[in-house]
């Protein structure tokens, strides 16, 4: 298993984030709609054992990463004033300049995206006309890129797998060829996958602080040390072919967010598992799982 690098390129606003997990069923989807069924199976069982051909991490805004969850204790009372503005400052930073690469980091660390409200009127589906007071609003993320219309936005997506680079270009491709997330119909999650892929370098994980680069469960066979997360909640709904079902969504779970640390027990570049029995149609699964990296001052355990 090695770890890539991968850059997409975003063409609109989008309804969805680009979290990890979600990226991952849209990979799925792509399976699915080039190479059928069956494909779709050996995939999923492959994940199952435990032996996973694509884990896919959250998309990050290009040389940056998400800011580290870290137990970092501040005696408050001895601070200036300038250095207790700065540890706010921090704390507001959604990413961190990427310690795997140099280059110009763009987006200086705070949250990438503006959330733009819209509102709609309510049609109503026997005479097709809008119902009286049905407005309801939905929510477009715009990148916060500085001249959007003349350099688009590029995001990092890292990818573990044991498929060939081109392989895996072939499954990003696919995953976002009918668009990205919510109101890709209308316009919404248009991505664009670059072909160029880097491989990236990573030492030996064992017994070294690491960081989670998409959302997890964590493997109760593999219980993780000292860890440190946000968590969120995820309601997760089917789509594609499964849209019609008589319950579209899946099982609630709670998953660890990107940006989790923990010390590695293992020598794996992966955290987390597949989840099963997420709906009652038991061919649907779930993402709960993400590549990890090694932090720069991790240690041994």
């Amino acid at each position: 298993m090695k770890l890539y690098r991968v850059h997409i390129e975003l063409l609109s606003a989008i309804r969805t984030p680009l979290k990890g997990d979600t990226l991952w069923g849209h990979v799925v989807w792509g399976i699915a709609n080039h190479e059928g069924d069956g494909a779709v199976a050996s995939f999923l069982e492959a994940c199952k054992a435990g032996e996973p051909p694509l884990v896919i991490s959250s998309a990050f805004p290009k040389g940056m990463l998400p800011k580290p969850v870290m137990n970092d204790h501040v005696e408050y009372a001895l601070l200036t004033k300038s250095q207790y503005a700065a540890i706010k400052e921090t704390k507001k930073r959604t990413y961190i300049p990427s310690f795997l690469e140099t280059g110009d980091n763009d987006g200086a660390g705070h949250g990438y995206f503006v959330r733009q409200t819209q509102l709609h009127n309510t049609i109503s589906r026997l005479d097709l006309t809008v119902s009286d007071g049905g407005l309801y609003a939905t929510e477009s993320l715009w990148p916060q890129s500085k001249a959007f219309y003349k350099e688009r936005p590029i995001f990092d997506v890292y990818v573990v797998s044991n498929v060939t680079s081109d392989r895996i270009v072939e499954y990003l491709s696919w995953a976002f060829e009918n668009g990205y997330g919510a109101d890709a119909s209308i316009g919404k999650g248009v991505v664009v996958v670059h072909p160029d892929i880097e491989e990236v370098p990573v030492p030996s994980l064992l017994g070294k602080r690491c960081m989670a680069l998409g959302p997890f469960i964590a493997d109760i066979d593999h219980p993780l040390q000292d860890l440190l997360a946000d968590v969120f909640i995820r309601r997760g709904k089917i789509g594609g072919a499964f849209a019609s079902s008589v319950d579209p969504y899946k099982k609630t779970v709670v998953l660890y967010n990107e940006g989790a640390t923990f010390i590695n027990t293992t020598d794996g570049c992966v955290v987390g598992n597949v989840l099963v029995h997420m709906h009652t149609d038991e061919r649907i699964c779930q993402s709960g799982f993400c590549p990890i990296i090694p932090l720069p001052m991790g240690g041994a355990v």
